[in-house]
C-alpha cells in the first residue's frame, strides 16, 4: 500500500498517524509540543526485526533555544488524542532555526539551519552529533544565508540555499565536493531521483534537473509550475520535492498554492495530474511504505 501525503504543521503542534492495533484503519494522534515545529521524520527501524518503529525526529525554529528531539512512540498502543504514550527520548538544542531534515536508509541525520550550515548526527543508540560543514550557503557580502533543502543518497549528499547555489557533500568528508550556481533566485528544495541526478526547485516555480558528473553547470532540463489565477499566470514556488521511492521516474512537487503535481521523468512535459490539496501553502511532501 503506497501513500503519498502533503502536510503543513501547525505552529505549535505535531501531528502522525498509526495504524489501530488489530487492524487497517488509521487512527490520527498529536500532542501539544509547545514549540514551532519545522520538520518531523519517522527513523528507519535499526534492524528489520525491530519493533520499535514508532521512532521520528521533530526540529523547531524561531524559539529561544531551537532543538532536535527524539520521541517514542508504542506502535502497538491504542492512542489517545493528549499523546500521553509518546516519550521524549532525547534533545539536542541549535543555536539556528532549523529549516530542513532528511534521514538515510543507514539512521543518519541531516539538518540544514538558517545560517547556511548543515549538520550530520547519529540516532543509534543515541541522537549524537557527527561534524557539520558550516557556512556553506552565503549571499553576496552577507556572512550566511538560510540553506533551504538537503537530501542524501548513499553517502553522497546535496544542499539548496537562498544563494541559489547547488552543493554536493560526501559523509566522510567535511571539504564540499562540489558547488554549482544554479538560480539566480533562492532554491527552495532538492531532492536526488538517481544516484549522481539531482532535482531542484526555486522560488519562481522552476524545476531543474542536474547531472553532477557534467562539469559545465547546467540543468539537463528544466520544468515550470503554472496556474492560472483568473486571468493570469502564476508561478507558485516549489517548495518541497520527492521521488517515489520504489518507481524513481515518478516526482512529486508541492508549491506555495498548496498544490500537489505528480510528473512522469520519462515524459515530463506536462504533468501527470496535480491536485489542490490545501487552501494555504504546502511545505512538506513525503512518501512512506506501509505493510500490513
Amino acid at each position: 500500500m503506497m501513500l503519498s501525503e502533503v502536510e503543513r504543521l501547525n505552529l505549535n503542534n505535531v501531528s502522525s498517524r498509526m495504524p489501530q492495533h488489530g487492524g487497517k484503519s488509521w487512527k490520527k494522534i498529536g500532542f501539544h509540543s509547545g514549540k514551532k515545529t519545522s520538520k518531523v521524520r519517522f527513523v528507519p527501524s535499526k534492524t528489520k526485526h525491530d519493533n520499535d518503529v514508532g521512532v521520528f525526529l521533530s526540529a523547531t525554529y524561531e524559539e529561544e533555544k531551537n532543538e532536535l528531539c527524539m520521541w517514542s512512540v508504542d506502535p502497538m498502543a491504542q492512542f489517545e488524542e493528549s499523546g500521553e504514550k509518546l516519550n521524549l527520548k532525547c534533545s539536542l538544542n541549535c543555536e539556528f532555526d532549523c529549516v530542513d531534515m532528511k534521514i538515510s536508509d543507514s539512521g543518519r541525520v541531516f539538518l540544514c539551519w538558517s545560517d547556511g550550515s548543515c549538520g550530520m548526527f547519529t540516532v543509534y543508540p543515541t541522537l549524537q552529533p557527527s561534524f557539520t560543514w558550516q557556512n556553506l550557503h552565503r549571499s553576496g557580502g552577507q556572512l550566511h544565508c538560510a540553506c533551504r533543502g538537503v537530501d542524501v543518497m548513499g553517502e553522497d549528499v546535496v544542499t539548496v540555499g537562498d544563494d541559489g547555489k547547488l552543493i554536493l557533500l560526501n559523509s566522510y568528508n567535511q571539504t564540499p565536493v562540489k558547488s554549482i550556481d544554479a538560480s539566480s533566485v533562492g532554491l527552495t528544495s532538492v531532492c536526488f531521483s538517481k544516484h549522481n541526478e539531482v532535482v531542484t526547485g526555486n522560488s519562481r516555480g522552476q524545476i531543474a534537473f542536474w547531472d553532477l558528473r557534467n562539469e559545465g553547470g547546467k540543468p539537463t532540463g528544466v520544468l515550470c509550475l503554472s496556474r492560472l489565477r483568473g486571468e493570469k499566470t502564476v508561478h507558485p514556488t516549489a517548495n518541497s520535492l520527492e521521488k517515489h521511492p520504489t518507481r524513481t521516474h515518478l516526482l512529486l512537487s508541492g508549491g506555495s498554492d498548496g498544490c500537489v503535481t505528480l510528473w512522469d521523468l520519462r515524459n515530463a512535459k506536462f504533468p501527470v495530474e496535480f491536485e489542490r490539496t490545501h487552501t494555504g501553502p504546502g511545505w512538506n511532501l513525503n512518501y512512506f511504505l506501509l505493510f500490513f
